[in-house]
């Protein structure tokens, strides 16, 4: 009985060795996160470069926590192993998407600028057609027939009246067609504003879900170490106790023949 229970014992300590460990220095990565700090992306090259990167660093998170969980199965603590390749998992992403925010955001907000250039630069050849339509019409040339005798003054002032009219219609609809492409300039970069507004409030919210998120896994890793020291101390408390129980217990005496 002794023997089986210092068998026990030793096979027991011996278990740790034998289990397997995540490379949680693999699993949160630090070069993505190290190559771009928050401030650092100030070109479009560098914000598109980060997505890439970014990119190409979740597909490698998700192998390596992956491949992780599939060996904690060959664990004692088999939960404990995947909580734990879980919760790094989960950091490494919060920091992967902090990246991923700040480039998108340069990106989008160098888009709005651009888009806020050509509307410029649309609006000023409108301004120059405009301008165009409202100058006087030139004087017609002299015919270099003469005229007909029976052409009197009031056929001379029809036509007059009549390009006219066309010049005054030609533009009227040049200032109704400038005053639309005006109010949809105002509309497209009052839209653009909002948007650069939500996505700096959606960057603001996740990088406060991520300081929550970190927070409640240090306090979760906390509970769940002392949780481990306390289960450690109470086993070895009893493999202590057996062998001592077992060697106290009295024998019993065999019975008296008849």
């Amino acid at each position: 009985m002794n023997r089986f229970v210092i068998g026990l014992a030793v096979c027991l300590t011996a278990l740790p060795a034998f289990a397997f460990s995540p490379d949680f220095k693999a699993i949160e990565d630090d070069l993505v996160p190290n190559r771009y700090p928050d401030g650092s992306i100030r070109s479009r090259s560098v914000a598109e470069q980060a997505v890439a990167d970014v990119k190409q660093a979740r597909t490698k998170l998700n192998e390596i926590s992956d491949y992780s969980t599939r060996r904690c199965y060959s664990n004692f603590f088999v939960n404990s192993c995947i909580d734990d390749v879980r919760k790094a998992k989960m950091r490494q992403e919060a920091r992967l998407r902090k990246v991923e925010s700040q480039a998108k955001g340069f990106i989008h907000e160098d888009k709005h600028r651009i888009e806020i250039r050509k509307q410029a630069e649309r609006d000023r050849r409108a301004a120059a057609r405009h301008s165009e339509a409202v100058r006087p019409p030139k004087a017609e040339a002299p015919a270099p027939r003469s005229v007909p005798q029976n052409l009197n003054a009031q056929n001379a002032k029809e036509r007059t009246a009549q390009r006219q009219a066309r010049h005054d219609e030609a533009v009227a609809r040049a200032s109704a067609e400038q005053a639309a492409r005006e109010r949809k300039a105002a509309e497209r970069r009052a839209r653009a504003e909002q948007r650069a507004k939500r996505a700096q409030q959606n960057a603001a919210k996740q990088n406060a879900r991520h300081e929550k998120a970190v927070a409640d896994q240090k306090h979760d890793r906390k509970m769940r170490d002392e949780r481990m020291k306390e289960r450690s101390r109470k086993q070895a408390e009893n493999a202590n106790k057996k062998p001592q129980q077992a060697a106290a217990k009295p024998a019993i005496p065999p019975k008296a023949n008849k």
